[in-house]
């Protein structure tokens, strides 16, 4: 990948939260009260293209007073980096911030630190593909398969996945994808929603989403169930719409168990289509 050189001149943050806790939108079991919010990050270069590299770490409101101040803690890693150097070998950001001794303490394959590390990444990756002319998916999709075992950090998951294998599976992969390529773009990557599903709305509120998630085309519907059980997602939608159901609770009283029968407080008739993906967002209590 060539690119014309310039260095890195600017990381910006910007801390930006939207008050979603009002009407309790991302609401679920342990998060009852989530402001969806990013510490927001902005790459800046002296090239003269106009290109901006740019990323974000999500949190759910205060979060961002940690988050922002973490981001702007690793602003010299990037600060005069070669542009071109940067965005041949993002990997090696990546590389160098894990690397940084004294934030290790902090981290920084775990939390805060993590987190933001994976912003600037992302912010490095989002220049890159910006640079080359294509969307982000397509950069990947078109590079060379060894260049992409380079980029990856193996030391976590060599026992399962080896460089030399991870390689092999790419290069087999290329048989059949431009006609997988065509047949996304014509036909697009199917995705699910979960607007109507949080686990503050009324039932009323529910109904009322997934009926219009179902009207927009939609085919599957995540809701958060626990501590209660979804009352009125299946009479919202037609049998053919999927549901997952995301438990995101304290596990000391058991799993989510699902019943197909009619009666009070489950659904309301048996849904042999329905998917019951469910899973948990916090540490079980020991036992």
């Amino acid at each position: 990948m060539a690119f014309d050189s310039g260095r890195v001149i600017a990381l910006e943050t910007h801390d930006i939260r939207f008050p979603t806790s009002r009407e309790l939108d991302g609401s679920d079991a342990m998060n009852p009260d989530p402001d969806y919010s990013a510490a927001y990050l902005v790459l800046r270069t002296d090239v003269g293209d106009g290109l901006e590299g740019h990323g974000f770490a999500f949190t759910i409101g205060r979060g961002n007073d940690v988050q922002v101040a973490a981001i702007n803690a690793l602003r010299d890693h990037v600060l005069g980096r070669d542009v071109a150097q940067l965005c041949a070998d993002p990997g090696s950001l990546n590389r160098a911030l894990i690397g940084d001794s004294q934030l290790r303490w902090l981290g920084p394959e775990k939390g805060v630190i993590h987190m933001a590390i994976g912003a600037l990444v992302n912010a490095v990756w989002d220049l890159t593909a910006k640079r080359a002319g294509k969307p982000l998916w397509k950069l990947l999709a078109d590079a060379d398969p060894a260049w992409l075992v380079s980029q990856v950090d193996f030391r976590y998951i060599a026992d399962a996945l080896s460089p030399a294998e991870a390689l092999d599976l790419l290069r087999a992969g290329r048989a059949g994808a431009a006609d997988r390529e065509s047949a996304l773009l014509r036909d697009g990557y199917p995705g699910y929603t979960t607007s109507p599903g949080w686990l503050g709305y009324s039932d009323e509120k529910l109904t009322r989403l997934a009926v219009q998630a179902v009207a927009d085309g939609f085919t599957q519907i995540k809701l958060k169930v626990a501590p209660r059980a979804p009352r009125s997602a299946r009479t919202s939608g037609s049998r053919s719409t999927r549901i997952s159901a995301g438990t995101c609770r304290r596990r000391s009283s058991g799993p989510t168990r699902w019943s197909n029968s009619t009666r009070t407080g489950s659904r309301s008739r048996p849904a042999p289509t329905t998917s019951s993906a469910t899973r948990a967002c916090a540490p079980r209590s020991p036992r």
